[in-house]
């Protein structure tokens, strides 16, 4: 495969520096250099602005969905106490009829009812 380029490399360091001067003589450099340079920077600031703008909503959104996930693992954390609490409840009820049956029959009576009351408890929540 040949590639021929008609581009010569060489013009690009032994440019005229004429165009440059013909360019500032058309845009009266000398003259209005000052307001071409304001504008630059003033249309730079507003984009830097709205860059600065749209960082900031991305930022607030983020904390947003961080505080949201948040919330529902503190929701989450009561749910579980909640039934670790009524879990303990269940065992110490359950310990208790032991004692004072002293039968595996009534035990086992006990623990069906309390495991039906602590999923009747979760179903609601």
């Amino acid at each position: 495969v040949d590639f021929d380029f008609d581009f010569d490399f060489g013009s690009l360091l032994n440019f005229d520096t004429s165009s440059f001067g013909d360019l500032s003589a058309a845009l009266n450099l000398d003259v209005y250099g000052g307001w071409y340079l304001a504008a630059a920077a003033t249309f730079l600031a507003v984009f830097q602005s709205n860059m600065a703008a749209k960082a900031v909503a991305l930022i607030e959104e983020t904390e947003n969905k961080y505080a949201a996930e948040l919330a529902e693992a503190m929701d989450a954390k009561v749910l579980a106490a909640d039934a670790a609490d009524v879990a303990t409840s269940a065992a110490t009820s359950a310990r208790t009829a032991v004692r004072r049956s002293g039968g595996t029959a009534d035990l086992l009576e006990s623990a069906k009812v309390k495991q039906l009351a602590v999923e009747k408890e979760m179903v609601e929540q």
